[in-house]
């Protein structure tokens, strides 16, 4: 019979890592982790649209301005559909770096929390993919 409380008896579920860089397949930071860089953090809260077009560069290899005309455009004309607009670009993170989510929770956790959001990926995007010049 099995004894619960021997450690011997456990098993212990195991997660896929990044490969190249051995991370687990979660954001590196919480949602609400925005406010540990207080810089970044204003900086995002102030100037979002600079922020994505960083993130989205260095993501996307995207030209840099043209993300930034992209984004305002949307939050300027299509205010609505930003979260949508940035649920997507948070589902490609996702994707590309193998996180749990949906697109639904993406959405909501843009038109609940942007900069908060916006935030996690600018670090998520850093840490994989190296810090921002």
């Amino acid at each position: 019979m099995l004894n619960p409380n021997n450690p011997a008896h456990l098993t212990y579920q195991t997660f896929p890592t990044d490969s190249s860089k051995g991370l687990p397949p979660d954001w590196n930071k919480g949602l609400f982790t925005c406010f540990d860089d207080l810089e970044l953090c204003c900086f995002t809260f102030c100037c979002h649209c600079f922020q994505y077009a960083k993130v989205s560069e260095k993501f996307n290899q995207n030209e840099y301005w043209s993300n930034c005309l992209i984004y305002t455009a949307v939050a300027a004309f299509l205010t609505p559909c930003l979260p949508i607009f940035m649920g997507k670009f948070r589902e490609d993170i996702r994707a590309k770096y193998q996180l749990p989510g949906s697109f639904g929770e993406d959405c909501c956790t843009h038109c609940l929390c942007h900069c908060c959001a916006l935030i996690q990926e600018t670090k998520e995007v850093e840490l994989r993919e190296g810090k921002f010049n």
